[in-house]
């Protein structure tokens, strides 16, 4: 027997519901800041009325703050290790990192809650693997077991172990 109820589309749901929005927006010719320069030069009022709709309005303050020192602090370009990116307001240990490996080769290990757990299992490690001393150990390891000269090979089994 069939199921009688509709469906729910998928378009409504999932990762990419902002993504699909902001693109909306740009086709539908709304105004929408492209440079980290605007970004940072924009009114409070002016941003959240261009976010509206997303979510998450700390998210939108986060970029502009990280905006502001990186068009005061950096010149305007993208900070290009680690430990810079972590100066910058809304971006984390993993966010840093998978910015810091994939566009400027930093050889650092982007590390979630599921990597850590793969690892502390492969490892027979009973730790809190939340416990930040922990967390910094299986970082320092991670880190110290990528090869410099194989950063693709390395991001990509790091990434796919995670799953």
């Amino acid at each position: 027997m069939m199921n009688s109820r509709p469906t729910r589309k998928p378009e409504g749901r999932g990762p990419f519901r902002k993504l699909r929005r902001i693109i909306a927006r740009v086709v539908a010719g709304k105004p929408f800041l492209i440079t980290v320069s605007a970004l940072a030069a924009v009114s409070e009022e002016r941003l959240l009325k261009l976010w509206e709709g997303l979510g998450y309005y700390s998210r939108a303050r986060n970029l502009q703050r990280a905006a502001k020192i990186v068009v005061s602090d950096f010149g305007g370009a993208l900070p290009q290790s680690y430990h810079a990116l972590l100066s910058l307001p809304g971006i984390g240990e993993y966010t840093a990192a998978a910015i810091a490996s994939i566009n400027f080769s930093e050889p650092v290990a982007a590390v979630d809650g599921n990597l850590l757990r793969v690892a502390a299992r492969v490892s027979g490690c009973a730790d809190d693997i939340m416990d930040a001393k922990v967390r910094r150990l299986f970082r320092q390891r991670l880190d110290a077991a990528i090869d410099a000269n194989r950063l693709g090979a390395a991001r990509f089994f790091l990434r796919t172990q995670g799953k």
